[in-house]
């Protein structure tokens, strides 16, 4: 049965709505985290980074938070590997763990990423659309390169020796990706309404991404 008083007030024609946790502005073409979890979400972040230690049980309903958001923001999945780790420290250690200063840096960062969230992000950017640019890349441990498949334009960096084997392929996956837009994008002509599709053989690049 329909209940009439979650009908009255949620079911009524509105320009914003709450959804799945997100508040969506249907005129403005924003959505956004609720001021009220982004006043919360950035207080618990506020007290790890000020004690430097925290629990595992806080631990971990933090990152369930900040994976909310970064199903809208998903480069804030490369900055969390820390943080995972810092989870299951805490559980290895009976239940509390400090925070390394690199576990701080990614936590300050990921404050900025909820105020980001909270400010809101233009809808027109998570719709699906027929991309106008389609780019693919690929790393190795000696370099890394890309081309355009519509114009055909290519690039490639051998890396240098005393920078080979510095960093994980999946990093250097995930810079290839960027490199690509960036080189194509500027030195031609690339409007506004472009859609851009950068294909990877690696998924964790393409989430950063």
């Amino acid at each position: 049965m329909i209940s009439s008083k979650k009908l009255q007030a949620e079911g009524k024609l509105s320009e914003i709505k709450i959804i799945l946790g997100w508040e969506i502005n249907t005129r403005s073409l924003l959505i956004s985290l609720p001021e009220h979890k982004a006043y919360s979400w950035l207080r618990d972040i506020e007290s790890i980074i000020e004690s430097g230690r925290s629990n595992y049980k806080f631990l971990e309903s933090l990152l369930g938070r900040l994976n909310h958001i970064a199903c809208i923001l998903a480069p804030m999945h490369h900055f969390m590997g820390c943080l995972y780790r810092a989870v299951y420290r805490a559980k290895a250690y009976k239940g509390w763990t400090a925070l390394s200063p690199n576990e701080l840096q990614d936590l300050g960062l990921h404050a900025d990423f909820i105020n980001l969230a909270r400010n809101g992000l233009s809808l027109n950017t998570f719709t699906y659309r027929k991309p106008t640019l389609i780019y693919r890349s690929d790393a190795c441990k000696f370099g890394m390169g890309g081309y355009n498949l519509v114009s055909g334009k290519a690039w490639r960096w051998e890396l240098p020796l005393d920078l080979c084997n510095r960093t994980s392929i999946n990093s250097l996956e995930f810079l290839a990706c960027l490199i690509t837009i960036w080189v194509d994008t500027t030195n031609s002509q690339v409007q506004m309404e472009d859609c851009i599709l950068s294909q990877t053989d690696i998924t964790s690049a393409a989430g950063w991404l």
